[in-house]
């Protein structure tokens, strides 16, 4: 059959019947084949059957969380609208009682004017912030649990802020980690084939990030991102149009964290650890210590006041 108006409606719908992690109920995979059969004319076929194609199936999972976490993270558009905004007695005017100024007090907010009213540019800044507070986490897709304290110290590398590593299963140091990104957030690649791993603990003035992901098979990659905040919404958000740009989906992403957040992989086994289950002091740091540790502090109190550049490489043995 072709996918009428009808039947599109009630596919939008099932796709934003949230259960209380913000999951559709409905296949993800199904959405985006009923969106590319939308408008084109095309017979609308059954859903992709996992037994008949389970890799095709794979890849267009993954491409939806990529949009799933694109739509999340795009900065809402605030409206005043008229029946936004209510007209309050001002609080430095309870001392008189003849007063009839007013002050107005936004709905959404809670922000509550002086007597020049609501100044859109201020108003615009602070409510957008107090939205975008309330979300996250955001977590999508799915990837290969370990248990808390199961990090061997000994084939483990930490990664520091503004730094990326790449390893395989041939490397000593077979697992990658870093902790404490907020509002920084972390990124790893894996091909699964040949075992090439990348990770990456992003800041503010990270810059140039698609060369580093040069090498890896966009369609033969398990890519996590981990961490952030509101602060740090809109660079993730640039983030993955970067990856959807390039052909990257995503195979696992916990975003948006009020709290720090952890992550390890295993380039020979694709484990890995997230948060809790990452413990920092199993994260060691071996490969030039001194100097990348200098480097580090050295570079901290000044982050917000210089240009973004390129991330370290740090060159895993």
């Amino acid at each position: 059959m072709k996918l009428s108006d009808k039947n599109f409606n009630e596919l939008l719908k099932m796709a934003s019947n949230k259960n209380i992690k913000g999951r559709s109920k409905m296949k993800k995979a199904d959405l985006i084949l009923a969106l590319s059969h939308k408008g084109s004319g095309q017979p609308f076929s059954k859903p992709i059957n996992v037994a008949e194609n389970n890799e095709r199936n794979e890849e267009y999972d993954r491409m939806a969380n990529l949009e799933e976490l694109i739509s999340l993270t795009t900065q809402k558009n605030l409206s005043m609208n008229p029946e936004d905004i209510e007209l309050v007695k001002c609080s430095f005017n309870t001392n008189k009682p003849n007063s009839v100024k007013r002050c107005q007090k936004c709905r959404k907010c809670g922000a509550v004017s002086g007597t020049a009213g609501l100044t859109p540019r201020s108003h615009y800044n602070n409510c957008v912030y107090k939205i975008n507070n309330v979300y996250g986490p955001f977590v999508v897709g799915e990837r290969k649990k370990i248990h808390k304290n199961s990090l061997n110290p000994e084939i483990t590398e930490s990664i520091l802020q503004h730094e990326y590593g790449i390893n395989s299963s041939a490397s000593n140091k077979k697992i990658l980690g870093t902790f404490g990104a907020l509002p920084c957030f972390i990124v790893a690649i894996r091909d699964p084939t040949t075992t090439r791993t990348i990770l990456t603990h992003i800041d503010s003035r990270s810059d140039d990030l698609h060369d580093i992901f040069q090498g890896f098979n966009p369609t033969n990659s398990d890519v996590y991102i981990v961490g952030g905040n509101s602060s740090s919404m809109q660079q993730i958000n640039d983030f993955l149009l970067m990856m959807r740009s390039l052909g990257f989906g995503i195979k696992f992403a916990h975003l948006i964290d009020p709290n720090s957040n952890s992550f390890a992989i295993n380039s020979e086994n694709g484990n890995t650890f997230l948060n809790d289950e990452v413990v920092p002091s199993n994260l060691r740091l071996s490969i030039n210590p001194e100097d990348r540790r200098i480097s580090f502090h050295k570079f901290l109190p000044i982050r917000s006041a210089i240009a973004p550049f390129p991330l370290n490489r740090v060159d895993v043995i």
